[in-house]
């Protein structure tokens, strides 16, 4: 078994914060400082949800070795169920509030909202599980993986939402199921070589965009890579701090029900504006920011005093599960 350590609850903790950063820069696109905010959000995009999804890999491969029924029980029903259990509220939402919070159940089962990161975890696991039985190479899964990758990554629109970014997200899940031990031993080493090491191949692949402008969207999606080093190279020096290691490991850890809440928080903020203020003016490129101090604590106290609520943040049993 693969001990968790504070580690992966503060690459977590930093991943969810660019999460809702990423997706607040919506509130500022109508500001002066619409441009910068939006290269932000190209920076943020490239590791906020590798990050989950290798997280998730590396600390739950070893219940690839489960039986199917077993497997579903702690893996795929749990992710599987609050998918359904929040679209569910979601579109109740939407419905009561005439489309301003939420999503449409269709919007949602069509991959259309932010609810598609639960129903691709739940469908890797069950990739990750008929791989684990049918014995393919690890280099096969994540070499296959990522060139199954690369044409969503480049072609497929952007507003294709989870129709495009499952597929995508794919090969960073299966590095974590297949490689999290040498990843877990790279972490302990990894210094100031490995940062020097990324920032030159980020610098790198940035000049091949420039002598070969049609290659953007390829070096865009290669840039992941030494981007999610660098943010796990960070985790691993916060972790190491007394007060920023407790604060990410805790909102790591928090880190779904923030999810869950954001969408509704940043509903709110754009509600407010429009309503009280004027989203073009200058006081409003702070927006995404404001997004973040609200909805981070917000779901770090209903983390705190409210995930138990019943059927709300956990799925029910399917039964008694031994393994």
């Amino acid at each position: 078994m693969r001990a968790r350590d504070d580690w992966a609850d503060v690459g977590k903790g930093l991943a969810i914060v660019g999460v809702v950063l990423f997706h607040g820069i919506s509130l500022a696109q109508e500001t002066p400082f619409a441009s910068p905010w939006a290269a932000i959000g190209q920076g943020l995009f490239l590791f906020i949800m590798p990050v989950f999804f290798l997280m998730s890999g590396v600390y739950g491969a070893r219940r690839l070795e489960l039986q199917w029924w077993q497997f579903t029980q702690t893996r795929i029903w749990p992710i599987a169920y609050l998918f359904v259990a929040w679209s569910l509220v979601y579109g109740m939402l939407y419905w009561v509030t005439d489309g301003t919070f939420g999503a449409s159940l269709l919007d949602s089962f069509r991959l259309q909202s932010t609810l598609w990161f639960l129903f691709a975890l739940a469908l890797y696991w069950a990739i990750a599980w008929v791989m684990q039985r049918l014995s393919v190479p690890p280099i096969v899964q994540v070499a296959g993986s990522a060139l199954l990758a690369l044409p969503f990554a480049v072609w497929f629109p952007f507003s294709a939402v989870g129709l495009g970014h499952s597929p995508h997200f794919l090969v960073w899940f299966l590095t974590g199921c297949c490689y999290g031990t040498a990843l877990l031993s790279w972490k302990r080493t990894a210094s100031w070589g490995w940062v020097a090491g990324s920032i030159a191949a980020v610098v790198l692949l940035v000049g091949v965009t420039r002598l070969v402008p049609r290659s953007g969207n390829y070096v865009y999606a290669m840039l992941a890579v030494p981007a999610v080093a660098l943010v796990l190279i960070a985790a691993r020096w916060i972790s190491a701090t007394r007060w920023m290691g407790s604060a990410f490991s805790t909102i790591g850890r928090a880190s779904l029900v923030i999810y869950l809440l954001h969408p509704l928080v940043q509903s709110a903020i754009s509600v407010v504006i429009n309503r009280f203020g004027h989203a073009s003016s200058a006081l409003a490129a702070g927006l995404p920011v404001i997004d973040v101090v609200i909805a981070v604590p917000l779901g770090l106290f209903v983390a705190r005093h409210m995930s138990g609520a019943p059927l709300l943040f956990k799925a029910p049993r399917l039964g008694r599960v031994r393994y």
